[in-house]
């Protein structure tokens, strides 16, 4: 099964996995800090991504507003990722995912509350079921994308962030 809604939920249970786990490395530990940040910078730009190319045209005639204010939150997130795409590990970029955080709950609670009850009344089940097949092949070109500019394995996402690929 490859529901949209299920999809997306992982993210965001992923994105707080990550989150919860950066206070946690220790000082001093700068490599494995900048790798769980380059894993959430990843997660969150494939996610935006997916939302944006095939969950947003999908309601985007019928519900312009509540799209308009998603875009705004993901401008927003955008311009944090950007930001820490540039900071070594340290108290900096600690408090900048925390920052990033805070911003992304918002977006989640908006997503989840507004955005997939929409999505469920405008796809159905079935619909949700082809648009989850769509988003896991637009996934995994995302992933080996980046894997090439980058050169890490999938960014270095661990294995259980995208489990069905």
């Amino acid at each position: 099964m490859a529901n949209a809604i299920k999809l997306l939920q992982d993210d965001h249970n992923s994105v707080r996995m990550i989150c919860r786990q950066l206070p946690t490395i220790q000082s001093g530990a700068g490599d494995e800090e900048e790798k769980a940040a380059l894993q959430l910078v990843s997660l969150l730009e494939t996610h935006t991504t997916l939302i944006e190319e095939l969950v947003y045209p999908v309601l985007a005639d019928a519900h312009p507003q509540v799209i308009k204010e998603s875009e705004d939150a993901h401008d927003k997130a955008a311009a944090i990722v950007a930001d820490i795409k540039k900071m070594p590990a340290g108290m900096e970029l600690r408090e900048t995912v925390q920052n990033l955080q805070a911003v992304f709950e918002v977006q989640a609670e908006r997503e989840e509350t507004t955005i997939f009850p929409l999505l469920t009344e405008t796809l159905g089940l079935s619909g949700l079921e082809d648009l989850g097949h769509k988003m896991m092949g637009r996934q995994q070109e995302l992933m080996q994308a980046a894997e090439s500019t980058t050169g890490a394995s999938a960014t270095g996402m661990p294995k259980n962030v995208y489990p069905k690929l």
